[in-house]
C-alpha cells in the first residue's frame, strides 16, 4: 500500500515495488502544487533492498533531501535575481 506524505509544500507518496526474489525497489514520486493545480512531478528510484520496511525508509529519506535540495536550489536562484547594489 501506499503513503502519501506532505513535506514543506510538496507532497510524495512513497510507491516501492516487488522486483523479485523477495527484493524491493525503492521508489517515490514527488508532486509539488496544490489540491487543484500540480505544477510539476518528479519520480526517483532508489535502491533495491531485501524487505519492504527497508525500501519505504530509504523512500520517505530520499523525499525529503530530495525537496531539500530543489528548495535550497530555488533560494539560490532567487537570490542571485537580485539586482546589485
Amino acid at each position: 500500500m501506499s503513503s502519501r506524505h506532505f513535506y514543506r509544500g510538496y507532497q510524495f507518496v512513497e510507491l516501492s515495488t516487488l522486483v523479485g526474489n523477495d527484493k524491493y525497489r525503492s521508489r517515490v514520486a514527488v508532486v509539488d502544487g496544490t489540491d487543484t493545480a500540480t505544477s510539476s512531478q518528479q519520480f526517483l528510484d532508489f535502491e533495491v533492498y531485501p524487505d519492504r520496511a527497508a525500501a519505504q525508509q530509504r523512500a520517505f529519506v530520499g523525499a525529503r533531501a530530495w525537496i531539500d535540495a530543489r528548495l535550497a536550489a530555488e533560494r539560490l536562484e532567487r537570490s542571485s535575481q537580485l539586482a546589485p547594489l
